[in-house]
């Protein structure tokens, strides 16, 4: 499935959803093998990480994976346009 944890978001590939602007892209390691510090974020990093924005950012935060790998993917961070 899509969305399998610890990344319960939809997966929505290359596609651009309208009335959407892209935040931030977070490259993530989505094999659980991954340590902290490396280029892609392991779970845990990516959970803080995804948190403080949410607790920064003034307007409803949406996110989706929109790149997978075998080992790592990417969750973009959307807002509504304004």
């Amino acid at each position: 499935s899509d969305c399998e944890p610890p990344f319960r978001f939809p997966n929505i590939g290359s596609m651009e959803p309208e009335g959407f602007e892209e935040v931030k892209d977070l490259f993530v390691d989505s094999s659980g093998f991954g340590g902290p510090g490396e280029p892609a974020l392991t779970a845990e990093e990516f959970s803080e990480q995804l948190l403080a924005m949410v607790e920064e950012s003034e307007v409803t935060l949406y996110a989706a994976v929109t790149e997978v790998g075998q080992f790592q993917l990417y969750v973009t961070v959307y807002r509504k346009e304004e």
